[in-house]
């Protein structure tokens, strides 16, 4: 199973929630043994949320159009695979076809926003022809359309009792973090706390402005560096807690995923490139038309690549 994190990351003077995740997607053996299928798997997703007026309706193509309001979120899973993604299907169509029943244009709350996933995930389990219990577990977190605030959820089923069961936070605190997967329970503590010390380590940095001017450093333009350089200081560290945290199912890439609040209770995200290159995959949409990966990279070090045997 893999494993993902998501907190609230105050870092570059610019809020944002962060989610990370390995990329291993494994299989178990008839003696039990897990073996690794898939080192390059995507297992953070953006979620659409498109809320219509009934006029919105067009009656010649049964589809929905001019949205109200729409804002993203993110999305993260582990566990079972098709059981997941299934459920995050059944979750993104529900979610991107919001209909406001009366004459006000009302906007998604949070907390139903997560029950939405929740009740897709019971629906389909209860539902499910597989002789055993399937283990999926979702991490569902953005920005309030409310009041902007932002907000994150863990569903998990089977379901287990707290604190590694189903979890809700509305608003996420910037000292929260949420965790999925093979680590869950119950070692995700030391885990989960020691990322938080670093994260609070980080909030709490301050420089000396005088002591700056007085080395010739403009101070401004210093503390972005500072700012950027302890960003990218966690993120390595979230690497390095992530790869020795690395069991059989746990490996691959890392991947990185954002959600940035914006005006008037909207949310966009946006995904960090990392070791994951979806450019060699695709060719040409058109003439000149071409996917673009982000350039930036999570942390300091180039990491092995999955054809690395010694990359676990």
């Amino acid at each position: 199973m893999t494993i993902a994190y998501c907190w609230l990351d105050m870092s570059l003077s610019r809020e944002r929630i962060t989610a990370v995740s390995d990329s291993r997607i494994s299989r178990q053996t008839a003696g039990g043994a897990w073996v690794p299928m898939q080192e390059e798997t995507i297992k953070l997703f953006r979620v659409p949320v498109k809320c219509y007026g009934q006029e919105g309706f067009d009656l010649n193509t049964g589809a929905w159009k001019d949205p109200y309001f729409e804002t993203e979120l993110g999305l993260a899973f582990a566990g079972d695979c098709v059981e997941a993604l299934c459920i995050a299907n059944a979750f993104m169509r529900g979610v991107s076809q919001l209909v406001a029943t009366g004459t006000t244009r009302p906007r998604p709350e949070p907390i139903k926003l997560y029950q939405m996933l929740e009740a897709a995930g019971n629906h389909w389990l209860s539902t499910y022809k597989k002789p055993t219990d399937a283990s999926v577990h979702f991490l569902l977190f953005g920005y309030s359309p409310v009041d902007s605030k932002p907000w994150a959820g863990r569903l998990i089923w089977p379901e287990r009792p707290a604190p590694g069961g189903n979890q809700f936070e509305n608003p996420l605190f910037d000292a929260s973090i949420f965790v999925i997967g093979a680590h869950t329970v119950p070692t995700a503590g030391p885990f989960a706390e020691k990322l938080r010390r670093l994260i609070q380590n980080q909030a709490g940095k301050k420089m000396n402005v005088a002591e700056l001017q007085m080395a010739g450093f403009e101070p401004d333009l210093e503390r972005v560096r500072l700012l950027h350089a302890d960003s990218m200081t966690l993120e390595q560290d979230v690497v390095n807690l992530l790869v020795a945290a690395a069991e059989v199912t746990i490996g691959g890439t890392m991947q990185k995923l954002e959600v940035f609040p914006e005006a008037n209770g909207r949310a966009v995200v946006s995904f960090c490139r990392d070791d994951v290159d979806l450019s060699h995959d695709f060719d040409e949409a058109a003439d000149g038309l071409i996917y673009v990966s982000s350039a930036q990279r999570m942390g300091w070090a180039a990491r092995p690549t999955p054809s690395d045997d010694s990359f676990v």
